[in-house]
């Protein structure tokens, strides 16, 4: 659950960041609540959310930043962040996997699977790609036989 809510942050914080980069600022500090008592108004906060959970680069076009999870039908979800232009987060090969993903136009299903060979094991995994790519939101969902062959059909950028 907890995944799931700091995913959910982390994407909405980037779209945010993307879809609305300014905010006008407010010309009071001080507003009256219904009974006529003075309230003060409490600061913007898209700053702090930038700062804490999107790169300021998501402002330009060429920017992504993701969320990817790799959940298998037993044991525990593996999870990093992928930002691009520049290439950071958590992935440990976060310049590769931008790299691929440009020349893909960020779209998953237009990877080039690599030609390693996996078992035929049945342990499927679910994989969920959220986040901003690009300027746009994107969202990709997929089941693969197990952990290997996700990684190969997404040219390694699940190998993490």
């Amino acid at each position: 659950m907890n995944a799931l809510v700091t995913r959910c942050c982390v994407v909405l914080a980037a779209a945010c960041v993307v879809l609305a980069p300014t905010v006008p600022a407010q010309a009071d500090t001080e507003t009256r609540s219904v009974h006529g008592d003075a309230m003060t108004r409490p600061a913007p906060v898209q700053a702090d959310a930038e700062a804490r959970f999107a790169p300021a680069a998501l402002t330009r076009s060429d920017a992504a930043a993701l969320v990817l999870t790799v959940t298998p039908q037993r044991g525990p979800a593996s999870e990093v962040t992928l930002t691009c232009a520049p290439a950071g987060g958590t992935h440990p090969n976060a310049e590769d996997a931008c790299a691929k993903l440009a020349a893909a136009g960020g779209d998953f299903l237009k990877l080039q699977p690599t030609n390693e060979g996996c078992t035929l094991e049945y342990s499927p995994v679910r994989v969920h790609v959220a986040g901003v790519w690009h300027g746009g939101l994107t969202d990709f969902v997929a089941t693969y036989s197990n952990r290997c062959v996700a990684i190969t059909q997404t040219d390694g950028i699940l190998d993490f």
